[in-house]
This record gives structure tokens, sequence and C-alpha cells, in this order.
């Protein structure tokens, strides 16, 4: 429908298509090498996490600060994949 919001990786980790477990996983993907492919979710979801994060004001200023620990980096990376719009494969 038209006036149905985007399914982000929150709604669809709300809806049990995607995992909690894959959502770290997918941080830690990225926190391992920013420049790394997208992320598949088992469901066949794709998300460019480089871009989430890029489109997220907060975790790209924060990735791009030094000193920022790295407890604040995941969150703020979790964050940016939860937000974000996956596409389908």
């Amino acid at each position: 429908m038209a006036n149905e919001p985007p399914r982000t990786v929150g709604r669809l980790r709300e809806e049990g298509v995607i995992s909690n477990d894959e959502v770290t996983a997918a941080v830690e993907a990225y926190l391992a090498d920013p420049k790394g492919p997208p992320f598949e979710f088992a469901s066949g979801h794709v998300l460019y996490v480089a871009r989430a994060v890029h489109a997220y004001r907060q975790a790209r200023e924060a990735m791009a600060v030094r000193g920022v620990t790295e407890v604040y980096r995941r969150t703020i990376v979790r964050t940016a994949v939860i937000l974000a719009t996956p596409t389908d494969k």
C-alpha cells in the first residue's frame, strides 16, 4: 500500500524476518571492514551498511572522530543498520 511505512531492518526484525543476531553480524562485519561487501541477511535482503552509516549523520560523524569508544561506535552503527531500508535480493 502507498501509506505503508518502509520496511526497515528494524521493522523486519520486529516481524521476525531478520534476527537480532543478523543485525549484530552486519554491525560486526562493517566494523571489521567498512569498505567490505554489502551484508546479506538469511531472508535474502541485502544492506549496504556503509551507505546506511553515511546516511545517518550521527553515525557518519562518530566514525570520523578519533577517540570515540568502541561501544559507542557499535551502538551508533547498529542504530544506522536498524533505521536503514534493505533491498530485496
